[in-house]
């Protein structure tokens, strides 16, 4: 690559991601602190100018420009697999002591990614009812997932670089901590 080339970052627009329509709400205690932290963006609105980003043309256009004329209704296609994903959510239950370290939006938020399965196919498959480690935030989650009952089960919920009484990480420390 030479030194100074742009570079475009092309990527699709997809509707439920790009542009979220609605806020869904959890039928746990936690939906009113959760859905406070959440803002909607306004919808963009027709003729109004984005401001300048250095990307203008002097060239006008050869047709002009009706304010009265319909628009064209934008065409979306998505993707089956979005709209349809292959593998159904699962369902995510918590340990006591996970219960304990998560506040109500991080516990929805733990939630919202273990339903959705953020294994790869290669590890779903090959090795689906294995344990199971992520990084949020400051957090380490260790769950462990079920393919027969379509489940998630977490854990054990520490801080990711909190250190045991051994010296090691908690989180990486088999010694003091039960699996289980």
């Amino acid at each position: 690559m030479v030194d100074g080339t742009p570079v475009l970052d092309l990527k699709p627009y997809i509707p439920y991601y790009d542009n979220p329509m609605y806020v869904m709400r959890s039928s746990s205690g936690c939906a009113a602190s959760a859905g406070a932290a959440l803002v909607e963006s306004p919808p963009p609105h027709r003729g109004e100018r984005e401001a300048p980003d250095g990307e203008e043309c002097e060239q006008t256009s050869a047709l002009p420009l009706s304010v009265d004329a319909p628009s064209p209704p934008h065409v979306v296609r998505v993707p089956s697999w979005i709209t349809d994903p292959p593998v159904s959510q699962l369902n995510v239950t918590f340990s006591d002591q996970a219960e304990e370290k998560l506040n109500c939006t991080t516990r929805e938020i733990v939630s919202s990614i273990l339903r959705e399965d953020p294994r790869s196919v290669y590890l779903r498959e090959r090795y689906g009812n294995q344990f199971y480690t992520f990084l949020i935030q400051d957090l380490h989650v260790s769950c462990k997932f079920d393919n027969a009952l379509h489940t998630v089960h977490v854990y054990r919920v520490a801080e990711a670089d909190k250190k045991c009484s051994c010296g090691v990480l908690e989180w990486q420390c088999n010694e003091h901590n039960s699996l289980v």
